[in-house]
Parts: structure tokens; C-alpha cells; sequence
């Protein structure tokens, strides 16, 4: 631990943020998931704060996406959620055309 924190404290950030994004232009986008957000509620449902953290979240990934753009850098990412909590999330969003939102379902079958 102590090694990775003299990596990361001991040298110039804008160096290191640099070389990251140097590498990224190799790979071409960045593709950044989420998923099992719902591991961590409560079992009671998910909450107004379990709604402020998604959201949180969706915030600050369009802003990552924003500064990578800055960069010419594509930086795509996506949140995996239940149907129910989508719901949730939307009766709350003031904007909530803004954002694109593509629904997969599936079912679990018995062999």
C-alpha cells in the first residue's frame, strides 16, 4: 500500500494523468460499468438516499465523460439497475430526457 501511495502522492498528478490518458488513446474509448449497486441496500427497498448516491453517480460520470471529450478521449459507461428502481429514479428527475437509457430484461429458467 505504502508503495502505491508514494506512486501516486510522490510524483507530478498532471505527469500521471497524462500517461493515463495516453495509454487510453491506445485502447481507443474507455467503457466504464456499473452493476450489483443493489447489493449494498437495505432490504427494505431502495430509498431516497439509495436514489441520491445513483444519482450522484450519473452526475459524476457525465462529467468524467465531459473532461474526457475535452481530451478527444470517447469515455462510455453505464449503469446497471433494476426496473423497479429505474422507475424510482425517473418519477424524481426533472430532466429525465436527457439521459439515454436502453432497457435489457431477461429471465432465469429452470432446467
Amino acid at each position: 500500500m505504502a508503495v502505491l501511495l508514494e506512486a501516486i502522492y510522490g510524483q507530478d498528478v498532471r505527469m500521471l494523468r497524462e500517461a493515463v490518458l495516453e495509454y487510453l488513446r491506445l485502447k481507443g474509448f474507455v467503457l466504464f460499468l456499473f452493476d450489483n449497486l443493489d447489493r449494498f441496500w437495505t432490504p427494505g427497498g431502495f430509498t431516497d438516499d439509495d436514489a441520491m448516491i445513483v444519482v450522484g453517480l450519473t452526475e459524476s460520470m457525465q462529467e468524467i465523460a465531459r473532461k474526457f471529450r475535452r481530451k478527444n478521449l470517447d469515455f462510455r459507461w453505464g449503469i446497471f439497475v433494476r426496473s423497479g428502481v429505474h422507475e424510482f429514479l425517473i418519477r424524481g428527475m426533472a430532466d429525465y430526457g436527457k439521459l439515454a437509457v436502453q432497457s435489457l430484461e431477461w429471465t432465469v429458467g429452470l432446467s
